[in-house]
């Protein structure tokens, strides 16, 4: 999987639920080998305990244009060509220094992962991440927008 959607996903975690990113390295390995179609949970395990990063890694993904169908199509409605541009930026070019989103351009990213998280995370945790993912991305830049 991109390297940056993996940093920005760890990130993200790591603000907002750090219990969890000891699963990324799972959720990565059963993605990769199962496909980005459709997560299942390990064996003997309900679909209520599947670890957050199964969820927040393709839904980091498709924000930045790392994967398609519907979870793409989900982000894709609510961030604008502006925001998509800028962050097939921070993709494409990761040695690159990231040019700040705009606080508008935030709102988008944030609305966009709360929308790709809703139905398989609770309102809040979704939220919480959302907001999470937008400061990773800022981490990106070294800090704040300035």
């Amino acid at each position: 999987m991109d390297p940056v959607v993996v940093e920005v996903t760890r990130e993200a975690l790591l603000s907002s639920y750090p219990d969890e990113v000891e699963d990324l390295d799972a959720a990565l390995e059963r993605i990769e080998r199962e496909g980005r179609s459709r997560v299942r949970p390990p064996v003997g395990m309900g679909v209520d305990m599947l670890p957050l990063a199964d969820y927040v890694l393709p839904a980091v993904a498709a924000l930045l244009g790392a994967v398609g169908g519907a979870i793409a199509e989900q982000a894709s409605a609510v961030v604008s060509e502006k925001t998509k541009a800028g962050l097939a930026r921070l993709r494409g070019h990761a040695q690159d220094p990231f040019v700040p989103l705009a606080p508008e351009q935030e709102e988008e990213v944030c609305a966009a992962v709360v929308l790709m998280l809703q139905g398989k995370v609770t309102p809040e945790e979704a939220a919480t991440l959302g907001l999470a993912v937008v400061g990773a991305l800022r981490l990106r830049r070294g800090g704040t927008r300035d």
